[in-house]
């Protein structure tokens, strides 16, 4: 951000920005609520025009990040988005399942000036592959291989280059493996969160959100101990555990301080409220 904009610019209103650029997806995670709706869910893509509608409120925010529900790269219109937004003056990051990062969609992000790069795992073999169908742990490394090279290749430190880590009971060993696996591949942080809302009956017993206290320690203790293995190999590895509640986690969220505008241009506190429906869908809030 240029000092100009610092002193004289529009005061930041929020914290970050959520855009979700589509609901479109090229997987069916387990545990994404579009595997759970089936028919019922639209694929929806977010105009550029109303995109470009946006800006002078996307100013307002520290950070902007295009993601939601779908895949980001299946937008048309990705990189643009990427640019109109850094022609802002904020920082711009995306969340992806990486099965899109060939070279050429690599070189257009460097090209668009993407601050930070997240992509999503559930494991780093066997366990992210069972839960997160059409990606593979493999591919999903050498993609992040593929985007260090690039970096390199041009003299870049952007995007930084984390990992979206979601932890099932059933990947509870395969996690162990994440400090080697991630070695060398120019990952910055690892962001690790805990299956919490189970959808399906495939989820059953999935659930780690802590019931009590002493469930809570041991797995914040077990976590701890691979944030220091993380640290040892050069790596940030976080976690966000909620505490111990017999009536489940509460929000993790910051609703006061940012926002989230879905692919239709509706504006909510939070993506589960605004999901990509057709009509009135059983189980849902109206």
């Amino acid at each position: 951000m240029s000092l100009w904009r610092r002193l004289f610019g529009p005061r930041q209103l929020w914290d970050w920005v959520q855009v979700e650029p589509t609901t479109a997806c090229n997987a069916r995670c387990l545990y994404c609520p579009r595997s759970v709706l089936g028919d019922a869910w639209e694929d929806r893509f977010l105009p550029l025009e109303a995109f470009r509608a946006l800006l002078p409120a996307l100013a307002r925010a520290g950070h902007v990040h295009l993601q939601g529900w779908g895949e980001p790269l299946l937008h048309p219109d990705f990189p643009e988005m990427v640019r109109l937004a850094k022609a802002a003056g904020v920082r711009v990051g995306t969340t992806t399942n990486a099965t899109l990062l060939t070279p050429p969609r690599i070189a257009g992000l460097l090209d668009a000036g993407l601050d930070v790069l997240a992509v999503s795992l559930a494991g780093v073999g066997p366990a992210n592959d069972r839960v997160r169908a059409g990606t593979r742990a493999d591919r999903v490394l050498e993609a992040l291989a593929a985007v260090a090279a690039a970096k390199a290749a041009r003299g870049l430190d952007r995007p930084a280059v984390h990992v979206a880590y979601m932890l099932l009971r059933s990947g509870l060993e395969e996690i162990e493996r994440l400090p080697e696996a991630l070695a060398g591949l120019g990952v910055g942080q690892v962001m690790v969160s805990v299956l919490d809302f189970p959808l399906g009956p495939e989820l059953a017993g999935e659930d780690l959100a802590p019931r009590d206290q002493a469930s809570h320690d041991g797995l914040h203790e077990r976590l701890m101990a691979l944030s220091r293995r993380g640290l040892d190999a050069g790596l940030d590895i976080c976690f966000r555990l909620p505490p111990p509640s017999a009536d489940g986690p509460g929000c993790t969220e910051n609703p006061a301080r940012a926002a989230v505008v879905g692919a239709d241009g509706r504006a909510t506190a939070c993506v589960f409220q605004n999901l990509p429906v057709a009509g009135d869908y059983p189980g849902l809030p109206a």
